[in-house]
């Protein structure tokens, strides 16, 4: 209680008054029961010290009052505070943002603050699955400002990191209107379209653009995807492709019709002969994976034909990302590597990117 009356006082202080009372603010005592008059006249008559440890607590219980007090640029200055001393704190970055824009009309402020809320997303173990709508935001507040290159690079991000999550691909279709160019635009929808297993119209690049960064464009993770991975794994030879095989069920096209000819359109799209496809099964039989063997092959996990199974993928689904391996062949992307224990076992055939 005496924190957050102090935070109210801070809020309906004179302009004279609030370092102090900032300051106190920040190394407040998280524990009840402490008496507030030792702090504050510390306060107001010795320097704050630099190695202050303060309190994000604190800080936001006074952007909470402030804001209900609608004093809003002593609420943007304490949220600012909180997210300074907490690395960890993103709530306090988006209302920060959202304050900056709605209540004070800063747009760069909140501009910036959207791109420090997705530099904090980014590290975390488990990938944030809202994380597009972040992107979306800085790729509308730097389009409003007229900062073009940089709305579209937020665009573009914005579908690289849940590159199968649809909501994520339809918030890119509508910000992208006006802003990316009309063939990208198509490729885009479809994408979308593969995705929620709905007719496909034609697709985006031309073939005569499909190469270097065109082409790398691509796959789902986005231009530089390579470069990226490469960073985590090292590069490997791939095995003979008689080890590949071994064992293995070639995927017959009378049994599986609609996926032999999403190969041959992928194929043909891309300006290369359709590769071989196996299927692998077994615990743990799942992911697509492209070997640059003499022919070149597809390794398929048969859990993702099983009906019913937890990996089990439509057939639209299956099409694009078979699509997507056909991608890595016709691009030459070197395999970047493999665990030969797993080859011929039952368990997945590669590791990372394939």
């Amino acid at each position: 209680p005496a924190r957050q009356s102090l935070a109210h006082a801070l809020v309906h202080a004179p302009e004279a008054e609030r370092p102090a009372l900032e300051w106190l603010l920040g190394s407040w005592s998280h524990h009840d029961g402490v008496d507030a008059h030792p702090h504050w006249r510390h306060a107001v008559v010795v320097p704050p010290p630099e190695d202050l440890v303060q309190s994000a607590a604190a800080w936001r219980d006074a952007a909470t009052i402030a804001e209900q007090e609608q004093a809003w640029g002593v609420a943007a200055v304490c949220w600012a505070r909180t997210w300074a001393v907490d690395a960890f704190e993103r709530e306090a970055v988006q209302r920060s943002a959202r304050l900056a824009e709605e209540h004070l009309g800063d747009l760069g402020a909140a501009l910036l603050a959207w791109e420090e809320l997705e530099r904090r997303s980014e590290p975390v173990a488990e990938p944030d699955p809202t994380l597009y709508t972040v992107r979306l935001e800085i790729a509308r507040l730097a389009r409003v400002q007229g900062d073009l290159s940089r709305a579209e690079a937020a665009l573009r991000r914005s579908v690289e990191g849940e590159f199968l999550s649809l909501p994520a691909w339809d918030g890119a279709l509508r910000s992208g209107v006006g802003l990316l160019h009309p063939e990208e635009m198509d490729w885009f929808g479809h994408v979308r379209a593969c995705l929620a297993g709905e007719p496909t119209t034609g697709c985006g690049p031309l073939r005569k653009t499909l190469q270097g960064v065109a082409l790398d464009g691509l796959h789902p993770g986005g231009v530089g995807w390579l470069e990226r991975a490469r960073q985590g794994v090292d590069a490997a030879n791939p095995p003979p492709r008689a080890d590949l095989i071994r064992g293995l069920e070639r995927m017959a096209p009378e049994r599986w019709p609609v996926l032999t000819a999403a190969v041959q359109s992928a194929s043909t799209a891309m300006g290369i002969a359709p590769p071989e496809v196996y299927l692998f099964r077994g615990e743990g039989a799942w992911g697509l994976s492209a070997w640059p063997t003499e022919p070149p092959l597809v390794l398929v996990g048969h859990d993702h034909l099983e009906e019913g199974h937890p990996q089990h993928m439509s057939r639209e689904a299956m099409g694009f990302a078979l699509a997507v391996e056909i991608t890595h062949l016709a691009a030459r992307h070197p395999l970047l590597a493999f665990d030969g224990g797993l080859v011929g076992t039952s368990r997945s055939v590669y590791e990372a990117f394939g």
